[in-house]
Protein backbone atom coordinates (compact mmCIF):
# COMPACT_ATOMS: atom_id res chain seq x y z
CA UNK A 1 0.00 0.00 0.00
CA UNK A 2 0.95 3.20 -0.78
CA UNK A 3 0.41 7.02 0.69
CA UNK A 4 -1.21 9.38 -1.14
CA UNK A 5 -0.63 12.81 0.84
CA UNK A 6 -1.53 16.05 0.10
CA UNK A 7 1.79 16.65 -1.28
CA UNK A 8 1.70 14.18 -3.44
CA UNK A 9 -1.60 15.68 -4.65
CA UNK A 10 0.29 19.11 -4.71
CA UNK A 11 3.20 18.35 -7.25
CA UNK A 12 0.77 16.42 -9.41
CA UNK A 13 -1.45 18.95 -9.88
CA UNK A 14 1.55 21.69 -10.35
CA UNK A 15 2.67 19.90 -13.39
CA UNK A 16 -0.53 19.71 -14.89
CA UNK A 17 -0.82 22.99 -14.58
CA UNK A 18 2.58 23.55 -15.67
CA UNK A 19 1.32 21.40 -18.76
CA UNK A 20 -1.70 24.03 -19.07
CA UNK A 21 0.17 27.27 -18.92
CA UNK A 22 3.69 26.55 -21.12
CA UNK A 23 2.98 23.38 -23.28
CA UNK A 24 -1.11 23.40 -24.66
CA UNK A 25 -1.12 27.06 -25.54
CA UNK A 26 1.59 26.29 -28.20
CA UNK A 27 0.33 24.94 -31.84
CA UNK A 28 1.75 21.62 -32.62
CA UNK A 29 2.04 19.31 -35.84
CA UNK A 30 2.75 15.59 -35.15
CA UNK A 31 5.67 14.60 -37.38
CA UNK A 32 7.38 10.94 -37.19
CA UNK A 33 5.42 10.63 -34.02
CA UNK A 34 7.41 13.95 -32.39
CA UNK A 35 5.55 17.27 -32.02
CA UNK A 36 7.15 19.97 -34.02
CA UNK A 37 6.04 23.92 -33.79
CA UNK A 38 3.83 24.67 -36.41
CA UNK A 39 5.19 28.37 -36.02
CA UNK A 40 9.29 29.81 -35.09
CA UNK A 41 9.17 29.75 -31.08
CA UNK A 42 10.74 29.79 -28.50
CA UNK A 43 10.12 28.74 -24.78
CA UNK A 44 11.86 29.50 -21.87
CA UNK A 45 11.22 27.39 -18.74
CA UNK A 46 12.74 28.42 -15.10
CA UNK A 47 14.70 26.66 -12.54
CA UNK A 48 11.27 26.19 -10.69
CA UNK A 49 9.42 23.66 -13.12
CA UNK A 50 12.54 21.70 -12.73
CA UNK A 51 12.16 21.62 -9.21
CA UNK A 52 8.46 20.94 -9.80
CA UNK A 53 9.61 17.79 -11.93
CA UNK A 54 11.74 16.53 -9.38
CA UNK A 55 9.14 16.85 -6.69
CA UNK A 56 6.94 14.95 -9.00
CA UNK A 57 9.19 12.24 -9.55
CA UNK A 58 9.87 11.83 -5.47
CA UNK A 59 6.01 11.70 -5.22
CA UNK A 60 5.45 9.28 -8.38
CA UNK A 61 7.83 6.68 -6.67
CA UNK A 62 6.49 6.95 -3.57
CA UNK A 63 2.87 6.28 -4.81
CA UNK A 64 4.45 3.43 -7.08
CA UNK A 65 3.98 4.27 -10.06
CA UNK A 66 6.16 3.27 -11.91
CA UNK A 67 6.21 3.88 -15.91
CA UNK A 68 5.84 7.18 -14.85
CA UNK A 69 8.66 7.26 -12.43
CA UNK A 70 10.35 5.76 -15.60
CA UNK A 71 9.42 8.45 -18.26
CA UNK A 72 10.50 11.56 -15.54
CA UNK A 73 13.67 10.06 -15.09
CA UNK A 74 14.37 10.38 -19.21
CA UNK A 75 13.13 13.66 -19.14
CA UNK A 76 14.96 14.56 -16.56
CA UNK A 77 17.88 13.55 -17.57
CA UNK A 78 16.98 14.83 -21.27
CA UNK A 79 16.85 18.30 -19.75
CA UNK A 80 19.09 19.97 -16.72
CA UNK A 81 17.99 18.32 -14.27
CA UNK A 82 20.53 20.19 -11.58
CA UNK A 83 20.44 23.37 -13.44
CA UNK A 84 19.49 26.57 -11.13
CA UNK A 85 19.24 28.66 -14.60
CA UNK A 86 16.46 29.50 -16.82
CA UNK A 87 16.65 27.18 -20.24
CA UNK A 88 16.09 28.32 -24.04
CA UNK A 89 14.35 25.54 -25.89
CA UNK A 90 13.95 26.60 -29.49
CA UNK A 91 11.76 24.78 -32.53
CA UNK A 92 12.90 21.38 -32.87
CA UNK A 93 13.78 21.35 -28.94
CA UNK A 94 10.44 22.73 -28.02
CA UNK A 95 8.99 19.74 -29.89
CA UNK A 96 10.65 17.02 -27.97
CA UNK A 97 9.74 18.52 -25.21
CA UNK A 98 6.55 18.82 -25.64
CA UNK A 99 6.75 14.79 -26.72
CA UNK A 100 8.16 14.28 -22.93
CA UNK A 101 5.87 16.24 -21.22
CA UNK A 102 2.79 14.68 -23.19
CA UNK A 103 3.89 11.61 -22.69
CA UNK A 104 4.37 11.70 -19.07
CA UNK A 105 0.62 13.10 -18.61
CA UNK A 106 -0.47 10.37 -20.50
CA UNK A 107 1.22 7.75 -17.92
CA UNK A 108 0.35 9.77 -14.94
CA UNK A 109 -3.60 9.88 -16.09
CA UNK A 110 -3.44 6.17 -16.92
CA UNK A 111 -1.33 4.98 -13.97
CA UNK A 112 -4.25 6.58 -11.44
CA UNK A 113 -6.85 5.78 -13.45
CA UNK A 114 -5.86 2.42 -12.04
CA UNK A 115 -5.20 3.21 -8.26
CA UNK A 116 -7.87 3.46 -5.66
CA UNK A 117 -7.41 6.54 -2.72
CA UNK A 118 -9.30 6.33 0.73
CA UNK A 119 -9.50 9.61 2.22
CA UNK A 120 -9.18 10.35 5.80
CA UNK A 121 -11.15 12.75 7.58
CA UNK A 122 -9.33 14.67 10.38
CA UNK A 123 -10.25 12.14 13.24
CA UNK A 124 -8.74 9.27 11.08
CA UNK A 125 -5.82 11.02 10.21
CA UNK A 126 -4.94 11.55 13.67
CA UNK A 127 -5.28 7.31 14.31
CA UNK A 128 -3.05 6.69 11.28
CA UNK A 129 -0.53 9.14 12.16
CA UNK A 130 -0.44 8.66 15.68
CA UNK A 131 2.92 6.95 16.18
CA UNK A 132 2.43 6.93 20.21
CA UNK A 133 -1.45 6.77 20.61
CA UNK A 134 -1.21 5.96 24.47
CA UNK A 135 1.66 8.04 25.11
CA UNK A 136 5.45 8.41 25.10
CA UNK A 137 5.90 6.76 28.68
CA UNK A 138 3.67 3.70 27.47
CA UNK A 139 6.16 3.77 24.19
CA UNK A 140 9.16 3.90 26.04
CA UNK A 141 8.33 1.51 29.15
CA UNK A 142 6.58 -0.60 26.95
CA UNK A 143 8.41 -0.95 23.45
CA UNK A 144 7.53 -4.62 23.07
CA UNK A 145 3.44 -3.35 23.29
CA UNK A 146 4.60 -0.24 20.52
CA UNK A 147 3.66 -2.59 17.69
CA UNK A 148 0.00 -3.40 18.62
CA UNK A 149 -0.88 -0.22 19.85
CA UNK A 150 -0.13 1.57 16.80
CA UNK A 151 -1.45 -0.89 14.51
CA UNK A 152 -4.52 -0.67 16.69
CA UNK A 153 -4.67 2.91 15.98
CA UNK A 154 -4.23 1.93 12.30
CA UNK A 155 -7.45 -0.27 11.96
CA UNK A 156 -9.40 2.71 13.90
CA UNK A 157 -8.14 4.82 11.35
CA UNK A 158 -9.50 2.26 8.36
CA UNK A 159 -12.47 1.53 9.84
CA UNK A 160 -11.62 -1.77 10.73
CA UNK A 161 -12.60 -2.02 14.35
CA UNK A 162 -12.67 -5.89 15.64
CA UNK A 163 -9.24 -5.98 14.27
CA UNK A 164 -8.43 -2.79 16.02
CA UNK A 165 -10.01 -4.45 18.89
CA UNK A 166 -8.06 -7.65 18.63
CA UNK A 167 -4.61 -5.33 18.66
CA UNK A 168 -5.56 -3.75 22.13
CA UNK A 169 -6.32 -7.08 23.30
CA UNK A 170 -2.76 -8.10 22.65
CA UNK A 171 -1.17 -4.84 23.98
CA UNK A 172 -3.27 -5.48 27.22
CA UNK A 173 -1.70 -8.90 27.35
CA UNK A 174 1.81 -7.43 27.91
CA UNK A 175 0.29 -5.10 30.70
CA UNK A 176 -0.79 -8.08 32.22
CA UNK A 177 2.34 -9.86 32.32
CA UNK A 178 4.20 -7.23 33.47
CA UNK A 179 1.93 -6.76 36.15
CA UNK A 180 2.69 -10.24 37.02
CA UNK A 181 6.15 -10.02 37.17
CA UNK A 182 5.86 -7.23 38.98
CA UNK A 183 3.85 -8.76 42.01
CA UNK A 184 6.78 -11.83 41.63
CA UNK A 185 5.05 -14.36 40.43
CA UNK A 186 6.73 -16.21 37.50
CA UNK A 187 7.10 -15.43 33.92
CA UNK A 188 3.42 -16.50 31.59
CA UNK A 189 4.86 -19.99 29.70
CA UNK A 190 4.33 -20.10 25.82
CA UNK A 191 1.44 -21.91 25.77
CA UNK A 192 -1.16 -23.66 27.87
CA UNK A 193 -4.49 -22.95 30.44
CA UNK A 194 -1.89 -20.36 32.48
CA UNK A 195 -1.20 -18.65 29.44
CA UNK A 196 -5.16 -18.10 29.84
CA UNK A 197 -6.42 -14.67 31.14
CA UNK A 198 -9.04 -16.45 33.66
CA UNK A 199 -5.91 -17.61 34.85
CA UNK A 200 -3.67 -15.19 34.96
CA UNK A 201 -6.21 -13.09 36.86
CA UNK A 202 -6.85 -15.87 39.27
CA UNK A 203 -3.26 -15.81 40.12
CA UNK A 204 -3.32 -12.30 41.12
CA UNK A 205 -6.71 -12.56 42.70
CA UNK A 206 -4.81 -15.39 45.31
CA UNK A 207 -2.66 -12.96 46.43
CA UNK A 208 -5.35 -10.61 47.60
CA UNK A 209 -7.47 -13.01 49.01
CA UNK A 210 -5.02 -15.40 50.45
CA UNK A 211 -3.84 -16.16 54.40
CA UNK A 212 -2.55 -13.79 55.12
CA UNK A 213 -3.36 -10.90 51.94
CA UNK A 214 0.03 -10.51 49.79
CA UNK A 215 -1.45 -7.56 48.02
CA UNK A 216 0.91 -4.72 48.17
CA UNK A 217 -0.10 -1.31 47.53
CA UNK A 218 -3.84 -2.08 47.72
CA UNK A 219 -5.39 0.53 46.05
CA UNK A 220 -2.90 0.73 42.76
CA UNK A 221 -3.30 -2.72 42.39
CA UNK A 222 -7.09 -3.18 43.12
CA UNK A 223 -8.06 -0.63 40.52
CA UNK A 224 -5.62 -2.02 38.29
CA UNK A 225 -7.29 -5.81 38.70
CA UNK A 226 -10.81 -4.31 38.12
CA UNK A 227 -9.40 -2.56 34.32
CA UNK A 228 -7.65 -5.88 33.31
CA UNK A 229 -11.10 -8.15 34.44
CA UNK A 230 -13.33 -5.55 32.91
CA UNK A 231 -11.32 -5.83 30.02
CA UNK A 232 -11.92 -10.00 29.73
CA UNK A 233 -15.24 -9.76 29.93
CA UNK A 234 -15.98 -6.96 27.90
CA UNK A 235 -13.95 -7.12 25.14
CA UNK A 236 -10.83 -9.98 25.12
CA UNK A 237 -13.16 -13.23 25.34
CA UNK A 238 -15.46 -12.00 22.53
CA UNK A 239 -12.09 -11.35 20.42
CA UNK A 240 -11.68 -14.94 20.59
CA UNK A 241 -14.33 -16.30 18.90
CA UNK A 242 -14.92 -15.99 15.24
CA UNK A 243 -18.61 -14.99 15.25
CA UNK A 244 -17.89 -11.72 17.48
CA UNK A 245 -17.35 -8.55 15.70
CA UNK A 246 -16.90 -4.89 17.36
CA UNK A 247 -18.64 -1.49 15.96
CA UNK A 248 -17.10 1.34 15.86
CA UNK A 249 -18.34 2.50 19.34
CA UNK A 250 -17.32 -0.30 20.57
CA UNK A 251 -13.86 -0.27 19.17
CA UNK A 252 -13.31 2.98 20.61
CA UNK A 253 -14.65 2.46 24.04
CA UNK A 254 -11.75 -0.46 23.96
CA UNK A 255 -9.49 1.63 22.49
CA UNK A 256 -9.53 4.88 25.62
CA UNK A 257 -10.36 1.56 28.21
CA UNK A 258 -6.64 0.04 27.15
CA UNK A 259 -5.39 3.79 26.67
CA UNK A 260 -5.83 4.51 30.25
CA UNK A 261 -5.53 1.32 31.86
CA UNK A 262 -1.91 1.07 30.09
CA UNK A 263 -0.87 4.41 30.79
CA UNK A 264 -1.91 3.49 35.07
CA UNK A 265 0.30 0.57 34.15
CA UNK A 266 3.35 2.63 32.83
CA UNK A 267 3.25 4.97 35.48
CA UNK A 268 4.11 2.17 37.66
CA UNK A 269 6.39 0.27 36.24
CA UNK A 270 8.01 -1.32 32.90
CA UNK A 271 6.93 -4.13 30.60
CA UNK A 272 9.64 -6.59 33.14
CA UNK A 273 7.53 -5.37 35.69
CA UNK A 274 10.11 -3.25 37.50
CA UNK A 275 10.30 -1.75 39.97
CA UNK A 276 8.99 -4.52 41.62
CA UNK A 277 6.14 -3.98 44.53
CA UNK A 278 7.13 -5.46 48.14
CA UNK A 279 4.59 -8.31 48.56
CA UNK A 280 3.76 -8.18 52.51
Amino acid sequence: MHEFSGKHWDSISTFFELMKREIMPMGFAITNGTFQAQDKASLRLGPQVFASLRELHESVQDMGLLASAATLDRLLSSTAPDSSESIQYEDVAIGKLATSFLELQGRLRDELRMQTFLSLNQKEKRYYEDTAPFGVEVNRKFPVAAFEIEEASKCMALERYTAATFHLMRAVEHGLCAVRLCLGLQPLPAAGAKRNWGGILTDLRGLKTGTPPRWPEHDYFSNIYALLDATKDGFRNGIAHADFKFTESEAETAFNLTRGMMQKIASRMDENGLPLAQLK
